[in-house]
């Protein structure tokens, strides 16, 4: 009977350790199948980066004065790809650079414009332009923002 415990209490240690083993295993597996998914979603960000490219960004030095009292934006369709104007949009008066940031979903194109670096204390106007493309054919809404606040829309065919 002596042998009949020590296999049982045997038969519970290696139950307990297969118990251990496979929720390692199973921790392992769970870690590894988030990796791939993190990954997943990295290369769709780069693969869209790649297909709605904004190029040829320029912008004016801080203007002394407003043309008028709102920030004019101009879109023109260029083949599958957008070229736009923003005319005295005010942007902090320390910046060194413009930035473009494109999201699309489904239908909808968001453009979002930021300066950098942002810590001036002081806003001047200044015109930027810049292209984004190579869009798919259809019709898209075109939301632009600034510094992710809406300031212009339209519909747009390519």
């Amino acid at each position: 009977m002596k042998r009949v415990v020590k296999n049982a209490v045997i038969g519970n240690g290696k139950r307990k350790i297969a118990i251990v083993c496979v929720a390692v295993v199973s921790l392992c597996v769970v870690a590894l199948g988030c990796d791939k998914l993190r990954n997943l979603k990295i290369d769709e960000i780069k693969i869209s980066n790649t297909l709605f490219n904004v190029s040829n960004i320029t912008f004016s030095k801080c203007k002394k004065a407003l043309k008028s009292n709102e920030n004019a934006s101009n879109v023109q369709v260029n083949g599958k790809s957008l070229y736009i104007t923003h005319n005295d949009i005010l942007l902090n008066c320390g910046f060194e650079e413009v930035n473009v940031t494109v999201l699309v979903n489904g239908n909808t194109i968001e453009l979002n414009v930021e300066e950098s670096p942002v810590n001036a204390n002081c806003v001047c106007p200044v015109d930027i332009s810049y292209s984004v493309g190579e869009f798919e054919k259809g019709t898209y809404l075109l939301i632009i923002k600034l510094h992710n606040q809406q300031i212009y829309s339209q519909t747009v065919v390519f």
